[in-house]
């Protein structure tokens, strides 16, 4: 199973994608477009505290599922992405993350503004993340 965490890199303006590479999560890569399958998000509470006690930027939210595809996908020390393959489909509900918020942190539909826990598929573009 390639069991992949998504998120947005600040630095490049693209999708950086992390796998288990010999036990540990490393970045396999960066994408203009990503398709995960079986969505669902993680926030390290730990590294939250810690970017809110200071003046630092680090990466702990991350949405994870099973990479099925990718686009302009650049490969980050020469490793490889493992892909699913499989179908990729319309994904039309946007998703936005709000990491300061302390009532309302964490991921959540940008319409309803009711919190994403999960879908069975999202498309990650330029434009943000999309779900089904």
């Amino acid at each position: 199973m390639a069991t992949s965490r998504v998120y947005k890199n600040l630095n490049n303006g693209l999708w950086s994608i992390k796998q288990k590479v010999n036990g540990k999560w490393v970045v396999v890569g960066h994408s203009r477009e990503v398709w995960l399958g079986g969505v669902s998000c993680t926030i390290s509470e730990a590294r939250w505290n810690h970017v809110r006690s200071g003046n630092h930027r680090e990466v702990f939210a991350y949405m994870v599922g099973d990479l099925l595809h990718t686009s302009g996908f650049q490969s980050y020390q020469d490793r490889v992405a493992t892909l699913e393959g499989g179908e990729v489909p319309q994904c039309s509900n946007r998703v936005t993350f709000r990491p300061f918020e302390v009532e309302k942190r964490g991921f959540h539909y940008v319409d309803s503004g009711l919190p994403f826990e999960g879908s069975p598929f999202a498309y990650f573009s330029s434009e943000g993340v999309r779900v089904q």
